[in-house]
């Protein structure tokens, strides 16, 4: 599996502190990767440095391979497109204005492009339109953002809290035109947010960061593993609890705890609680619980907001 993005003990110290605090962190090829973390953990920060806007104070970080101290790195750069904390856009010029500007920086200058990217964002109607972006919606100013970003066709892209501040369906057009680019055009993307239960919806694999540091990497899958539905039944024999169970689920979803056999996913409980009492078993508790995406969050995070 290709590497994007390799960060190994990155550190960024202020007069103040620690913003980042040895920061280790993996994004491969394909990864729709979600940062998460409450304000003010260090996600802008590595942002800002693997885009070059910022200086480490200590560690590293391979970018496409490249040391972030080797000359190599502004190649890697870029392969690279970023909208950080948010959309560097002119709001006294349109859609059409502000790309052209940011592709004679970027080197592109292709009306042809501007017109495939806004195309891509699902703004292809605003190509000749005269309407400032200062009159946009946010959702339509963070789609603009994106289409800046994907001027030079990067096959990496970093978002910070592009959801932010955006209603129901801004979120949502935000968070299909980000599938849609990564499975159609291949493209990786590193996504921050405050809320997990938000990019739970697009992320492939998760870094959860707290105060500077990354305290856990999870993928999609193993998150919601995590986050199943479990319920625990209390019996006074569970040897014939087990033989009981093996004719409506796999024991290997089951795991026995001081509280009795937890069993993981959805059951079809009143059967089984009908054939438990045929058996001639005594129920002593039965307990069903929903562990949420926040849950999961707040057990990883603990008690770090109050160190």
């Amino acid at each position: 599996m290709q590497t994007v993005l390799k960060i190994k003990d990155l550190t960024k110290k202020y007069k103040t502190g620690y913003a980042l605090n040895g920061v280790n962190m993996t994004v491969n090829k394909g990864d729709i990767y979600g940062f998460v973390g409450e304000n003010g953990s260090g996600k802008t920060t590595v942002i800002r440095i693997v885009s070059g806007i910022a200086f480490k104070t200590g560690g590293d970080f391979e970018l496409f391979g490249a040391n972030s101290s080797s000359k190599d790195i502004v190649s890697a750069r870029s392969k690279v497109g970023a909208v950080v904390e948010s959309p560097s856009i002119y709001t006294n010029m349109t859609a059409y204005q502000n790309l052209k500007m940011q592709s004679i920086i970027s080197g592109v200058n292709s009306d042809d492009r501007i017109k495939e990217v806004l195309e891509t964002v699902g703004l292809g109607y605003l190509y000749s339109d005269k309407k400032k972006a200062g009159n946009f919606s946010l959702g339509m100013r963070q789609r603009l953002g994106i289409a800046m970003a994907l001027l030079k066709e990067p096959e990496f892209i970093m978002l910070d809290e592009p959801m932010n501040g955006l209603d129901p369906a801004g979120i949502v057009e935000v968070r299909e035109l980000i599938i849609k680019l990564n499975r159609e055009k291949g493209i990786t993307f590193l996504i921050s947010s405050h809320i997990l239960s938000e990019l739970a919806l697009v992320a492939t694999k998760y870094g959860i960061i707290s105060k500077g540091k990354i305290i856990k990497e999870i993928t999609s899958d193993e998150l919601k593993q995590a986050c199943r539905k479990t319920t625990t039944i209390a019996v006074d024999d569970y040897c014939l609890l087990e033989k009981v169970l093996t004719d409506f689920i796999d024991l290997k979803d089951t795991k026995m705890t001081v509280d009795g056999v937890k069993i993981y996913g959805d059951i079809d409980l009143n059967n089984i609680l009908k054939a438990i009492l045929d058996a001639g078993l005594k129920i002593n508790g039965v307990v069903t619980s929903n562990f949420s995406i926040e849950d999961y969050y707040m057990s990883v995070v603990g008690g770090r907001y109050n160190d």
